[in-house]
């Protein structure tokens, strides 16, 4: 459903459950129903939400020849947690989406209770990111010419062979009507962003950072980046790098107790 604000986001995006606000950003397929089953779960305790990012699935489209940038889709995020009303949101923002909430941090502080940033795409602080975008080489090159096969091959590359065969007919197919828009006008985004560690600090907005017991290991210069800049360890939940994909209804009790830490803070200041 689409659940029209007070600021009338032009957004996408689904609203379940009542109680503290928390708001889920996806990372490069951008579709909110990637969180469909979490925010079911969570509807009990929380008002939960999830929305398509701009340009893909239900979102309205870019211009032709327009990119979509990171700073754009914090400005994004901001606008729909301003214009549900019930803000600041915790949010929680996994691979791409942790860079869009890192931004946010940045840019919009204001927006956030607190922040949860799930094995950010964050393809800059490899010590030799070019290494990276050269294996993905062959992606670029049948996305020239086939994009919904390009997207197919990307997500079975970064979560598993058997994640898009557990989606709805509709959430598939969005998914991958979404390449065209992933490699033409976002990948780019991605894969330059390099956080400012002094805002992201200076901001003063609680972060944990999590990453996936059974994802490859991480990035020589992503975990190291965190530690140094903003004195941040990593938490673990279970599963590969789309536990939201693979077990919905675990991932959301695993993140249950972050978001309950966060609200119950919030709530001890208030007394």
């Amino acid at each position: 459903m689409t659940t029209k604000t007070a600021a009338q986001s032009d957004l996408y995006h689904e609203l379940k459950g009542s109680g503290p606000l928390v708001v889920f950003i996806s990372g490069a397929t951008g579709d909110a129903e990637h969180f469909s089953r979490v925010c079911e779960r969570l509807a009990d305790e929380f008002t939960a939400v999830c929305y398509d990012r701009r340009g893909g699935s239900r979102s309205p489209k870019l211009e032709p020849d327009e990119r979509m940038t990171i700073a754009a889709q914090a400005d994004d995020a901001a606008a729909l947690i301003g214009g549900l009303g019930a803000g600041p949101a915790v949010a929680f923002g996994t691979s791409g989406g942790g860079n869009i909430l890192l931004e946010l941090i940045c840019r919009h502080p204001e927006t956030l209770r607190a922040a949860i940033v799930h094995e950010p795409a964050l393809i800059a602080l490899d010590p030799n990111p070019q290494a990276g975008m050269d294996a993905m080489g062959p992606l670029f090159e049948l996305a020239g010419r086939d994009p919904r096969a390009a997207m197919q091959a990307f997500i079975q590359f970064v979560t598993n062979d058997t994640a898009l065969e557990a989606l709805s007919p509709e959430h598939r197919e969005r998914l991958l009507a979404n390449g065209e828009h992933f490699f033409g006008a976002e990948i780019e985004a991605f894969a330059t962003y390099l956080p400012e560690a002094p805002r992201v600090a200076a901001a003063g907005i609680p972060i944990q950072l999590l990453i996936s017991s059974a994802s490859p290991p991480a990035d020589d210069g992503i975990l190291p980046w965190f530690e140094q800049q903003l004195g941040l360890r990593p938490g673990r939940v279970s599963g590969h790098h789309a536990p939201y994909f693979d077990h919905p209804e675990v991932f959301a009790e695993e993140l249950r107790p972050l978001l309950r830490e966060q609200w119950a803070d919030a709530t001890d200041e208030t007394k």
